[in-house]
């Protein structure tokens, strides 16, 4: 029993070995690579081969007969298949995994060698800190060393900004302002905007003022909302709610 668990555990890692040289060889021959991967699925363990129809490899892999056909005489010419092909109608082929002759074979398991880490000895003799010939001392940070914060932080940043011997350097310049883009206009939009007017009078605003008090490019979006028909009740009501609430207040 543990025999035959042995004998399956090194077939599976000579397919994995195998599909590896495989996608190698194939590069960015997919297909190809896809019909490998079918064939190599199918494999027996205990036999180390298949008869799976290429009929059936074309279905798995969405492919015509023929283009399978194609696919496994490369991997023939690859060495990387043995094709034993039967004779006489309802036959089918066998096919074996195998090597190139300069691919490295897969070891068996009793004579791979793992090698193994010595175990960390907590005696184990350390760096030695002493200065050999032609060696500069490392400079290391006194224990009483105070915090970077509380000691030269503040000589770091006042560095950067350019201060030297008591003269503070001249501020960086500011970035120059970029204008907000204004929004585009239209054909027309005054006829929107005094609609727009309308609908805030009609829902118990004032029309003109609720859109003085707006900016450009709200005014802009809500015309062209309102010529695009997606303007919606909600967002008229929402304009003339702080005039209501003036109201109530007063």
């Amino acid at each position: 029993m543990a025999g035959a668990k042995k004998t399956r555990v090194e077939f599976f890692m000579r397919k994995l070995k195998w599909l590896d040289a495989v996608a190698i060889a194939a590069g960015k021959d997919h297909f190809t690579a896809h019909v490998a991967m079918i064939i190599g699925k199918h494999l027996n363990s205990d036999t180390g081969d298949t008869f799976v129809g290429r009929e059936t490899i074309a279905d798995l892999v969405v492919g015509h007969v023929r283009t399978v056909e194609l696919s496994i005489q490369k991997l023939e010419d690859w060495k990387l298949l043995q094709v034993r092909r039967a004779r006489g109608r309802g036959h089918v082929n066998t096919y074996t995994m195998t090597f190139p002759e300069k691919a490295v074979s897969t070891p068996r398991l009793e004579n791979e060698k793992a090698v193994h880490a010595p175990p960390f000895v907590a005696n184990e003799k350390t760096v030695s800190g002493d200065v050999k010939g032609g060696e500069t001392p490392l400079k290391r940070r006194p224990p009483d060393r105070p915090n970077l914060k509380d000691s030269n932080l503040e000589e770091i940043t006042l560095g950067k900004m350019g201060v030297s011997d008591g003269a503070v350097a001249a501020p960086p310049a500011r970035l120059r302002s970029v204008p907000a883009a204004q929004p585009k206009s239209f054909r027309n939009r005054g006829e929107f905007e005094q609609r727009i007017a309308e609908l805030i009078t009609e829902a118990g605003g004032d029309g003109w003022d609720v859109l003085m008090e707006l900016d450009e490019i709200r005014v802009a979006a809500l015309c062209r909302r309102l010529k695009n028909g997606v303007l919606t009740q909600i967002e008229i009501a929402e304009l003339c709610a702080p005039r209501r609430q003036q109201r109530g207040l007063a």
